[in-house]
């Protein structure tokens, strides 16, 4: 509350260890650098500062990372967090990213991007039904199915447009998921 009543202009919010910064670059940069410094001055944690993403839209990769880089040589309180700009191979585990992220297991960004992961979240969802095919007991094999499966693919049924989900093979009209589980 009391950092967040500093930096007005941004939203923020916190679901159990992760948490969300909205508004403008330069303020949500100032914000996570000072979060950065109250989580290890007030509680002894460190904030993974590789596991942040900077989802920056409507510009080039390049771009975006430099955009990122002259906010944080032109502002000095923004040194602590400099470590954000370290590129890896892997254009998924980077901080800074223009297609999109996610955000409580939900897609945002690009069709592109949330068409990619709804296929592969599904993808990944019937390879772990295939697993189940081990269980000698048909109710074990269905409460997994029904508490487990289905409660994952309703999760994103809510939470994406109908639109996406249809793409991605997720749904067949208004009857649900088009894959047999």
């Amino acid at each position: 509350g009391r950092i967040m009543q500093r930096h007005r202009q941004v939203r923020a919010v916190a679901f159990a260890d992760d948490g969300y910064i909205d508004g403008e670059l330069k303020e949500c940069l100032l914000l996570l650098a000072e979060l950065k410094q109250a989580f290890k001055e007030e509680c002894g944690l460190e904030l993974q500062l590789s596991k942040c993403k900077l989802f920056i839209k409507g510009m080039s990769l390049a771009d975006a990372r430099q955009l990122v880089r002259d906010t944080i040589e032109q502002e000095p309180r923004l040194s602590a967090i400099s470590d954000m700009l370290h590129v890896h191979e892997d254009q998924s585990k980077n901080v800074i990213q223009v297609e999109g992220i996610t955000c409580v297991g939900v897609p945002i960004g690009s069709p592109e991007f949330v068409t990619a992961f709804v296929k592969t979240k599904t993808s990944a969802m019937v390879d772990d039904v295939r697993k189940l095919r081990v269980l000698s007991d048909p109710l074990t094999h269905f409460r997994l199915v029904r508490f487990c499966h289905n409660t994952r693919l309703s999760y994103l049924n809510r939470n994406l447009p109908p639109e996406t989900t249809e793409n991605a093979g997720l749904r067949n009209g208004n009857s649900g998921p088009s894959r047999t589980i």
